[in-house]
């Protein structure tokens, strides 16, 4: 739930600060599944190379409202 109400002011004071600079930033949130798959590693590679190539920072942020947790 936290990670849920975090995620999006986070997002909201990177836009603020980069924004300053006229840079624009992009959340992209991925898991350990999203890296482990062979297909959609290159997908989210090709998306944050899009990214990249139209001048746009990509904040990377695990996906928290999913993710599973491993007890301590």
């Amino acid at each position: 739930m936290l990670a849920a109400i975090g995620q999006p002011r986070l997002m909201a004071l990177y836009e603020q600060l980069f924004g300053i600079y006229g840079i624009t930033v992009a959340q992209v949130l991925l898991t350990r599944a999203d890296l482990s798959n062979r297909r959609r590693y290159l997908n989210a590679r090709n998306t944050l190379a899009a990214l990249i190539d139209n001048r746009t920072i990509p904040i990377i942020n695990e996906n928290d409202t999913v993710a599973r947790k491993k007890s301590v």
